[in-house]
């Protein structure tokens, strides 16, 4: 599963984040190579786009029910990502929570009838479907023009590495780019940690090391952090 998909820059050079949803007890060694695929199939495309990809750890309680609604909702016409999908169980019933992202030139009546249109595809899925509460947004997918400003922010290359370095059993540092999107700044980093943690283990290390690199430079308005395996010995 691909979800948060931005891209910014130019026709000439542009850079791409996205985020890639695994099963949760993956050895990261294992979910990196799947990362490189993914990366390397959008190279392949665009030899000139900068990738950057986040795992997150994928656990559906019901993976039957949760992957066709997934399914229906990647491929209905106009609905351009999904995501926060919930299937909650209330006795005998099933109530389904699911946030849309919609193309953002849709009216906000047309939107709505093509969200009842899947709704209405969802609930064939399952009869003890009862209920379902959909959240419609604007599509992510956007473009910005972005210009890299890491070479004059030494003192925060600095105090970020070391404080990566100083997180066990984060280390290794390195390709951290900081960008400058309009008025507001972005930070992009890869670290590394063994190749035998899980895909679970390496998003709670990766969300407790920005919590950490936001309360110390709370101006960042975008971070983010991609976990690597170091090899195994």
């Amino acid at each position: 599963l691909v979800k948060n998909i931005r891209v910014r820059g130019t026709n000439s050079e542009c850079f791409a984040e996205l985020s890639i949803n695994l099963q949760n007890d993956l050895p990261l060694e294992q979910a990196h190579g799947l990362s490189h695929q993914v990366e390397s199939a959008i190279k392949e495309k665009h030899p000139r786009c900068h990738v950057q990809i986040h795992i997150e750890p994928f656990e559906p309680k019901i993976p039957d029910l949760f992957s066709q609604i997934r399914r229906l909702a990647l491929f209905h016409h106009g609905i351009s990502n999904i995501h926060g999908l919930e299937i909650r169980e209330e006795g005998s019933q099933k109530h389904i929570v699911l946030h849309l992202e919609i193309g953002r030139h849709f009216t906000l009546e047309a939107a709505h009838q093509n969200v009842s249109n899947l709704e209405s595809k969802i609930l064939v899925l399952d009869k003890s479907i009862s209920r379902i509460v959909t959240h419609i947004e604007p599509s992510s997918f956007v473009c910005h023009r972005s210009l890299e400003v890491t070479e004059e922010n030494p003192e925060i290359v600095r105090n970020v590495t070391i404080l990566v370095e100083n997180f066990p059993p984060l280390s290794n540092c390195h390709g951290l780019k900081i960008f400058k999107i309009g008025s507001q700044l972005s930070m992009d980093l890869h670290a590394r940690v063994p190749g035998n943690t899980t895909v679970i283990e390496a998003h709670r290390l990766s969300e407790t090391l920005e919590q950490k690199i936001r309360t110390d430079f709370p101006n960042f308005a975008n971070l983010i952090i991609h976990i690597e395996p170091l090899k195994l010995q």
